[in-house]
């Protein structure tokens, strides 16, 4: 089973545009965050904190502060799940002797510019793209037999 990915560049408007870099830009703060934390749980403990444990703390912080909750959970799970991909591959990378690169923190020029989205849907032929209070953007420039999504 492969996974595709398509970029496709499309217009929005001026408000739609704002709202998007709030949300990449709280994508990238969350970052930030699940490293910091997975960072200072093993110099605390010598333990790491899984992906799952900082889902459930999602949960929580998502029902306290107004803005994490303003966007989908989905969107934001996913990325509590590169910085586990992250780590599994520096530690690959550490086990067989290659260059490890750890996992950095994104400032302001690295910020995300990217996120999942839970459940894209497909009319007549174009990609409808909805994200929870974000943006909701149509493609109709896809070709009608181009294959979405998992094979």
């Amino acid at each position: 089973m492969s996974l595709r990915t398509f970029t496709y560049t499309n217009s929005v408007s001026a408000a739609t545009h704002c709202r998007l870099d709030a949300f990449l830009r709280q994508q990238s703060m969350l970052w930030n965050d699940v490293l910091e934390e997975r960072v200072e749980c093993h110099r605390m403990t010598g333990e790491t904190i899984s992906a799952y444990d900082q889902c459930k703390s999602l949960t929580k912080i998502r029902g306290d502060v107004d803005e994490f909750s303003q966007f989908h959970a989905q969107c934001q799970r996913s990325v509590l799940m590169r910085p586990d991909k992250a780590f599994k591959s520096f530690f690959r990378r550490v086990k067989a002797g290659g260059k490890p690169g750890f996992p950095r923190f994104k400032g302001q020029g690295r910020q995300i510019r990217s996120f999942d989205v839970p459940q894209p849907k497909v009319k007549d032929g174009s990609l409808r793209v909805s994200v929870q209070l974000v943006c909701e953007v149509e493609d109709s420039h896809r070709p009608q037999d181009t294959p979405i999504g998992i094979d």
